[in-house]
């Protein structure tokens, strides 16, 4: 068996310590602590803030090759011969980047629409909402909570990503979630959060090839075939395992809807009467858009 090396951008790492990399989810980005020696500080310090690739062989020289690791700073080291400094992915630059984006925003009024030439009392009335033309797509549909996340991914780390997986696929309305009036005025890593928790269920991570990757983090089929195909551990350390939260889950979860209120007037007049009007008396005036095509808007009815 061979020696196991680290190399960061062709540059030998110290050994003297455990070196582990981890593909670990969510928008923050994954950070280890690594050494090299002083001599090789200097190579290495000129390609800070820029991608490189970390290549770890194994004692059966087998080599795993992590694409776009990025040297952040200098940390405090524990010996006078050797550079300890920071290696993180790509989610570190997300912070940096602002997102400013309104999605589905709707206009202060609407329309209620009345379908039909049919009695009245049989009618069916629907809320019709309109969307500012500077929220919706290019072309004037819809943002989908999919798309948002893909517009959001587009401004953050550009064209870096691919979603391989995402949950609600009934019906073939994979992550067609309906979304309205989102605004964002966040940095990336926090949009990008936002953006997924429009999808529950879906969550990213940077693979090996530094591609940040959306995928179902609900599918546990998915999850329990990907940890039988690991190969053969060859030390002791981190063993992965499935964790089973079924005991500390909710039993029930409380969905709230938003409260809209509605009026229904009713008027009779026999046209045999004329009483005077009482100024203090209660009344009720139609100040909303009318669906009764028998009624006149903003006519006063008595009570």
């Amino acid at each position: 068996m061979s020696k196991a090396t680290v190399k960061l951008g062709g540059v030998a790492l110290a050994g003297n310590t455990n070196i582990t990399w981890q593909f670990v989810t969510g928008v923050r980005p994954y950070q280890t602590t690594v050494q090299c020696h002083k001599s090789d500080w200097n190579q290495l310090r000129s390609k800070m803030g820029t991608p490189l690739t970390l290549a770890i062989t194994d004692s059966r020289g087998k080599t795993t090759r992590i694409k776009d690791v990025y040297i952040l700073h200098e940390v405090q080291s524990d010996s006078s011969a050797r550079k300890s400094f920071i290696i993180a992915d790509r989610r570190w630059k997300w912070p940096y980047k602002l997102v400013v984006r309104d999605y589905n925003i709707t206009r202060k009024t609407g329309n209620r629409t009345a379908f039909g030439d049919v009695p009245i009392e049989l009618n069916t009335v629907v809320d019709v909402y309109d969307y500012t033309q500077a929220s919706t797509q290019e072309d004037g549909s819809k943002w989908t909570a999919r798309l948002l996340l893909e517009d959001v991914l587009g401004v953050v780390d550009e064209e870096a990503f691919q979603i391989q997986d995402l949950p609600f696929k009934e019906s073939g309305s994979e992550g067609e979630l309906a979304i309205q009036n989102v605004t964002l005025r966040d940095s990336g890593d926090v949009a990008i959060g936002r953006a997924l928790s429009y999808i529950p269920g879906a969550d990213i991570f940077v693979n090996a090839e530094g591609k940040v990757v959306v995928f179902d983090g609900t599918d546990t089929q998915a999850a329990g075939a990907y940890l039988r195909g690991l190969e053969a551990w060859t030390r002791a350390g981190d063993y992965p395992i499935q964790v089973d939260r079924a005991k500390v889950r909710p039993e029930k979860v409380a969905v709230y809807y938003q409260r809209e209120v509605e009026l229904l007037l009713k008027f009779r007049d026999d046209y045999l009467t004329a009483a005077l009007p009482d100024p203090d008396a209660p009344y009720i005036e139609n100040v909303v858009p009318c669906v009764d095509r028998q009624t006149t808007q903003g006519t006063t009815f008595s009570m």
